[in-house]
């Protein structure tokens, strides 16, 4: 800046530090040009990782279900994708109000629909893709559970995955399928049994 070169210079930022939307454009009005928040890549390898420990337990599993909620449910149905390598494969995997499209996600707007941005950071749209389970393959079920009074992840999202078993639950909202009482969460506990019974 003082020898007058700043507007010569590109700025490219390595952070595991950036997680939240300000964060990302306090960056950006500082002059960053690109943003790799390698803290939400390294996410992706700690869960391959973690779930290459599961046969190293010392537990009889009748089977082996991947389920998550939200921005888990993605991890979840891209840990079970053919494409992801991870191993063991479930016998079953279940999304509960799932991001299924990480692009068309991001786009809807809104704060949880500007963190697909700052997961993502500057990546490509090949990148979007290979870890947006609407565009991976599938050898296990696939359900998703998805709440039709859903403010956060909208039905749309379950429609895009092929394949899929999708429950719409009428009335439910987003976190009435993770909350234990609730008509939701019986369905979830219902579907794992069908799905895993011998």
């Amino acid at each position: 800046v003082r020898q007058g070169l700043r507007m010569q210079t590109g700025l490219v930022i390595e952070t595991g530090e950036a997680r939240e939307v300000h964060h990302f454009c306090a960056l950006a009005g500082y002059g960053a040009e690109g943003i790799n928040p390698y803290v939400a890549f390294e996410t992706l390898e700690d869960l391959r990782a973690a779930i290459a420990q599961l046969p190293a337990l010392p537990v009889q599993a009748r089977g082996l279900a991947f389920v998550g909620h939200s921005a888990g449910g993605q991890l979840a149905l891209w840990a079970a994708a053919s494409d992801s390598g991870v191993q063991p494969a479930p016998d079953l995997t279940v999304g509960l109000a799932a991001i299924t499209d990480l692009a068309a996600y991001g786009a809807g707007g809104g704060s949880c629909g500007e963190a697909v941005a700052a997961f993502m950071g500057s990546a490509s749209p090949a990148r979007y893709r290979a870890l947006s389970p609407a565009f991976l393959r599938y050898r296990m079920p696939v359900v998703l559970l998805q709440g039709d009074a859903d403010p956060i992840v909208p039905p749309a999202q379950a429609a895009t995955l092929p394949g899929a078993t999708v429950h719409a639950l009428p009335g439910a909202g987003h976190f009435d399928l993770i909350h234990p009482g609730g008509e939701a969460f019986t369905r979830l506990l219902a579907v794992l049994r069908e799905g895993l019974s011998p």
